[in-house]
């Protein structure tokens, strides 16, 4: 029987393939018929034509003939979009308007209720328009309405089904198949239990906090999945009244524990609860004797009953990736049970870790504690114990009992250079590089170093450590991350990054791509990627001699990343997947590499021809095709390959035919920072400048942080630059700086790129000998490279592409005043008066170093609501501290904190401890990172202070030398 209704006849070939062939037959045998009347249409208008081929004065009646038969095709594709075969599936899910499709055909066909099968995509705008006509297919037996559609990064969007109706399940008493995975339900309506012939029951990826107790009514239920929901617990007197249930899927959730109840499921064989939280097992797991198949992987299993090895069905045992340190003796012979990825043999609490800490060393507190700065070199380890804070966010802790008596230890930070720091592909640098000495001392009990980071720099992919020196090599130290509130700013968190060691070296702290390890045994192993699963690595038996370590990194890839580099859209590439042993020699068998194919292809449909398989040497820089070399194994997502060596590998799918420069070419860019440059001036002092190179997203916001002490140009244009690139920065025009800096010669400063800091430098600079009675114009050029013995000439200066040495050039000028104030100063000095001009530096004395009031402006940005407690500490009454409150209140908290700074520093000014009260007021507040800062600046105030008595010949050498020679005449 054949009625009629309104729709395309053909769906997307990729599901016509997909589905079966009954639920296709309807669109295909249409298909034909119109493409049958496509042929015959245009070979009967051709063939009318070609008879009369002169007769052009009857053009219009051959016209109208053509017409006609349009006419007549237009009347056939009407027909053939209102056919619809009764009872067939109506599986509409591929159609980007599957439910408005659906929505006619019940409207126009009465027959279409008697359809057993639907599929429905969910993420439909008129899928709650659906939900209503649903309940009058009373003989439907297969409903499948799930999230079918992806974002444009290819994950699975959710449906739009967040409820269903109360008695939606009543009419459909013959529903065997209910799948609405990937939507957003939270319960389900009690009419689902009047489902007596209900089989399986889908509900993954949906938002079920717990499992809705009316499933324990669907008593021939045999598979039940419910992963990725967030559950806590599992109602296991609900689960007990499934006695059918064959396959219970409950990965993916955040379940502690699996009820004892689920050994009443007689006949469950399949039973999935890995990526959960479980710590233990029931032992009534032990007697579900139909068990066949057990995944507990990525859990925190420390312990399993040694029962389960001798279920009698058993075939497959997942206990990867748990804690468990021991296994039980049943468990040794067992080749089905698999156990990678755990402590196994491990100490249950390694020396030094806190967890072997007495409970006085973890009260920190009560430890004795110092904070050093940049000055400071070296301090005393007692045996009680020690906290040591140090510069730039470092802290060491020495537990009680590492020493046995005292013990001088010497530290220095020191800015990173390439010779200094080793970094690999894709490395970033998080911090400076800690030096503590004496190298190779043991301690008793290890020693924790802490690294404060920025954990918004670190994107999806990459993870933290510490690495250290050895004095031969760098090795990456086992990283703990903990993320504390700031006491300053509750609201905000910080990262921190912590290991424990033994003895001292260097360390530094990284950003790299998530590394996976393994310890593959001669049995062989399988490893897996966390960041894209479907990259794994398959080791066969005897592929080893012995047990060898193996590091698999995953660098994924946005869609768009390679064709904006090249410039063509249609090239597509998959992850970059980087293989490592610690062992260079071959192994004995080829090992299997699963890697995913590009996004947006299908292993069945694409073109082999445009497939290239890249790889690269770690050594080396040329990208070389290996397709012709292996066997390429494809199947719909992902491509397989095997080979006896490890390094880079790359997918390419391009219709070039040599991809080696473009891969080099592109992976060369995935490493470029593009950066701009800042040249700002003091404004209190613009002999102060500063000099800074930014990744772009930075140099804007910087900027305009710095505005509030600083004057400047604009930043650079942006150039490219790579991890660990020296350039230099060259004092151009009639400018010249006042003493060279350490790296630093004749007028040219040099810096090393490191996009994770701040890549900042401070100059004293002043005008040429020539020009100190005029405006002092100059400018500040940045060259790629290392210091020079001479400047490149102005016109390499200009040459443009990536290997241009010039980088940017931004203007500097210096205003007269300020030198009109050096003259008269130097005008005293040759008439004998010693009038020193401190107005820069009005706050402290020469041995404490002097602050301005634009480092008071620095302070109050920085202390918050801190501000009325640091008064409180410096002296300030509380009735003043309240007024300054009330007048200032509307102004905000910086403007508050320097009103009550400066009120401070007009009380205090000339006493010779003022300082040394600030910086006891910051501790007592406890910010100690502002300590650290003005102890910085001080340091620099001390610098300029010597340098200006000695550029002047005020410092206490030179005065006697000039008293001795007055003396001597």
């Amino acid at each position: 029987m054949i009625q009629t209704t309104d729709w395309a006849p053909r769906p997307p070939q990729r599901h016509l393939l997909a589905a079966p062939l009954s639920s296709c037959f309807p669109y295909v045998f249409l298909g034909l018929l119109n493409q049958l009347w496509q042929n015959l249409l245009g070979d009967l208008v051709e063939e009318i034509l070609n008879s009369r081929p002169n007769m052009t004065h009857n053009i219009d009646s051959h016209n109208n003939v053509k017409a006609n038969l349009l006419a007549s095709h237009q009347n056939f594709t009407t027909l053939s979009r209102n056919l619809f075969v009764t009872g067939s599936p109506l599986h509409l899910d591929a159609y980007p308007d599957g439910v408005q499709r659906f929505l006619d055909v019940l409207c126009k066909n009465v027959d279409a209720c008697q359809t057993t099968s639907v599929r429905l995509d969910s993420c439909d705008s008129d899928i709650d328009k659906a939900l209503e006509k649903l309940p009058l297919l009373i003989h439907l037996r297969k409903l499948m309405m799930r999230g079918n559609r992806t974002d444009a990064q290819g994950a699975l969007r959710r449906g739009r089904v967040f409820t269903l109706p109360k008695n939606f399940f009543e009419p459909l008493k013959q529903l065997v198949l209910l799948d609405l995975s990937a939507n957003q339900l939270d319960d389900l309506p009690e009419s689902l239990g009047t489902l007596n012939m209900l089989s399986m029951l889908l509900l993954a990826r949906n938002n079920f906090q717990v499992l809705p107790m009316v499933i324990s009514r669907l008593n021939k239920l045999t598979l039940l999945t419910v992963s990725g929901n967030g559950l806590r617990h599992l109602p296991g007197v609900a689960l007990a009244h499934l006695q059918a249930l064959r396959e219970l899927d409950v990965s993916d959730n955040k379940l502690v524990v699996l009820p004892d109840e689920l050994c009443e499921l007689t006949s469950l064989e399949r039973l999935d609860a890995s990526g959960n939280l479980l710590t233990s097992l029931p032992e009534s797991l032990a007697q579900i004797h139909s068990l066949t198949s057990l995944l507990l992987h990525t859990n925190k299993l420390v312990s399993v009953a040694s029962e389960l090895a001798l279920l009698p069905r058993l075939h497959r045992l997942d206990l990867r990736n748990n804690d468990l340190r021991q296994l039980p003796w049943a468990f040794q012979d067992a080749s089905f049970i698999k156990v990678e990825g755990n402590p196994i043999g491990h100490p249950d609490n390694p020396i030094g870790h806190p967890e072997n800490t007495s409970n006085e060393e973890r009260i920190v507190h009560k430890m004795h504690r110092i904070n050093l700065n940049i000055h400071d070199a070296s301090f005393t380890v007692l045996p009680v114990g020690l906290l040591v804070q140090l510069p730039e966010g470092m802290e060491l802790r020495f537990p009680a009992g590492a020493v046995n008596e005292d013990m001088r230890v010497e530290f220095h930070l020191r800015p990173p250079t390439p010779i200094s720091v080793l970094l690999r592909e894709h490395d970033f640098l998080l911090s400076y590089v800690l030096e503590v000495q004496p190298h190779g001392c043991q301690f008793y009990k290890n020693v924790r170093i802490r690294i404060i980071y920025e954990a918004s720099h670190i994107d999806d992919g990459r993870e933290v450590v510490i690495r250290t020196f050895d004095g031969e090599s760098w090795t990456d130290l086992k990283t703990e991350i903990e993320t504390v509130r700031k006491k300053s700013m509750p609201c905000q968190e910080m990262s921190i990054a912590k290991t424990y060691v033994s003895h001292f070296s260097s360390f530094l702290l990284i950003s790299r791509l998530v590394q996976d390890s393994c310890h593959v045994p001669s049995a062989g192993m399988v490893l897996y990627s966390t960041v894209e699963p479907m990259v794994t690595v398959d080791f066969p038996p005897d592929a080893v001699h012995d047990t060898l370590t193996i590091h698999l990194q995953v660098l994924p890839l946005e869609a768009t990343t390679v064709g904006e580099i090249i410039m063509e859209e249609e090239m597509l590439t998959s992850p970059l997947v980087l293989l490592s042993k610690t062992i260079p020699y071959n192994f004995l068998k080829p090992v299997r590499i699963k890697i995913p194919l590009p996004l947006g292809l299908d292993g069945a449909t694409l073109d082999r021809c445009r497939l290239h398989l890249m790889h690269r040497d770690q050594h080396e820089e040329d990208w070389t095709d290996i397709t012709d070399t292996i066997t390429l194994e494809l199947t719909h997502v992902c491509a397989i390959f095997e080979v006896i060596s490890f390094s880079w590998y790359w997918l390419w799918y391009t219709t070039r035919a040599y991809v080696g420069g473009i891969a080099r070419k592109v992976f060369e860019k995935l490493r470029v920072w593009h950066v701009s440059f800042l040249v700002m001036q003091l404004q209190r002092d613009p002999q102060q400048v500063l000099l800074q190179c930014l990744p772009s997203g930075k140099s804007k916001e910087t900027q305009l942080t710095l505005r509030v002490q600083y004057y400047g140009p604009e930043p650079s244009d942006f150039v490219d630059m790579i991890e660990g690139e020296g350039f230099y920065a060259a004092l151009e025009g009639n400018i010249q700086l006042v003493s060279d800096l350490p790296g630093s010669s004749e007028g040219r400063v040099a810096f090393f790129f490191y996009s994770h800091l701040k890549n900042m430098k401070e100059l004293h600079v002043e005008p040429k000998p020539n020009e100190r009675e005029l405006d002092t114009k100059g400018q500040v050029s940045f060259y790629r490279g290392e210091l020079p013995e001479i400047l490149p000439v102005v016109k390499a200066r200009w040459r443009k592409g990536p290997d241009a040495q010039h980088l940017a050039t931004l203007p500097l000028k210096l205003p007269t005043s300020k030198f009109e104030r050096k003259t008269t100063t130097q005008h005293m000095q040759q008439n004998g008066i010693f009038q020193h001009d401190f107005r820069p530096l009005n706050l402290g004395n020469p041995e404490t170093g002097y602050l301005t009031e634009s480092n008071l402006c620095s302070i109050s940005g920085q202390l918050g609501t801190e501000w009325y407690q640091v008064g409180i500490c410096l002296n300030i009454p509380s009735v003043q501290l309240d007024q300054i409150d009330n007048e200032k209140r509307n102004a905000g908290l910086q403007r508050t904190a320097l009103q009550m700074l400066l009120c401070w520093a007009r009380r205090e000014s000339g006493e010779s401890k003022a300082v040394e009260q600030l910086l006891k007021a910051l501790e007592e507040s406890g910010r100690n990172d502002i300590v650290l800062e003005v102890q910085q600046v001080l340091k620099r105030g001390r610098q300029i202070y010597d340098e200006e008595l000695q550029h002047y010949g005020l410092c206490e050498s030179q005065m006697a030398s000039k008293s001795g020679s007055n003396e001597y005449k």
